[in-house]
């Protein structure tokens, strides 16, 4: 469970969850930047977990690494009175079985599959018939 402090209000601002449930060969996305390959919307696998380490494994360019993944301090500042109004301590990690199109820009993604339900479908097949034309 995540340590936290300030107005509720601001907490539930904070992208992070309060709880983070996962086991042993999750999906997870990363939070937050925390060096130039560990980036916000990387995606990997949880590879074992600890009480204060996640080790979790993503591939970079086609090379598969493992990293080790510490709590880490989200904060939410007031722009009025320039002060910290609340913070979390928690991996910056979340479940990611499912990412929206936002995250995604960008991407190399091998295999997708895609609820027409929710899409729009002509400009997903615009999106595809651009990409077919990048190959």
């Amino acid at each position: 469970m995540a340590k936290d402090t300030g107005a509720i209000f601001y907490l539930k601002t904070i992208l992070a969850p309060k709880h983070f449930g996962v086991k042993v060969s999750a999906s997870v996305m990363l939070l937050a930047n925390l060096s130039d390959t560990l980036v916000n919307g990387l995606i990997g696998k949880v590879d074992a977990i600890e009480e204060n380490v996640v080790h979790f494994e993503f591939s970079v360019q086609g090379k598969q690494e493992l990293v080790h993944v510490e709590r880490y301090k989200f904060t939410t500042f007031d722009p009025i009175t320039k002060t910290c109004v609340a913070s979390r301590l928690q991996f910056p990690l979340k479940l990611a079985f499912a990412i929206t199109i936002h995250k995604s820009q960008e991407m190399s993604i091998p295999y997708v599959e895609i609820d027409c339900n929710l899409v729009k479908l002509e400009w997903l097949l615009d999106e595809l018939r651009q990409l077919m034309d990048c190959v």
